[in-house]
């Protein structure tokens, strides 16, 4: 999971991200098979590429709101083998807003991930969440 910690401005709610990353231990709990984790990216603390390459290496299921973390989606291996699913929450008035270059052609949909997620053969799902942290 892909957290923004709790002062940015693209970060959940903290009491929703919390109850959200409860649910998925429970899920792996339940669910899960032999060397199954949850694992808490933290936007806010410290670390190199070389541990979010060992990292993001072994991930199989990578979820968080829009953000640069996504980009870590390049040290995981080229589905398959193991076959990768990556879900990304985007606002709904994020996808409503028109293109920054004002072309007309509808929403303003942010491909970047998507393409390469895509592009390395994994699966991928833009959710709308209920609430981000500027909703307050």
């Amino acid at each position: 999971f892909l957290s923004r910690g709790e002062h940015h401005t693209r970060s959940m709610v903290p009491s929703t991200e919390a109850a959200l990353i409860t649910a998925m231990q429970e899920h792996i709990a339940a669910e899960g098979g032999p060397g199954w984790a949850l694992h808490v990216w933290d936007h806010n603390a410290a670390h190199s590429w070389q541990e979010d390459r060992r990292l993001f290496a072994r991930a199989r299921v990578v979820v968080g709101p829009h953000g640069g973390a996504f980009a870590n989606l390049i040290f995981i291996p080229p589905s398959p083998p193991n076959h990768v699913h990556v879900v990304e929450f985007i606002p709904r008035e994020s996808i409503l807003q028109p293109p920054p270059n004002g072309n007309k052609r509808g929403s303003y949909f942010r491909p970047c991930f998507y393409s390469l997620a895509r592009a390395l053969g994994f699966t991928y799902y833009q959710v709308e969440p209920t609430a981000f942290s500027f909703d307050k």
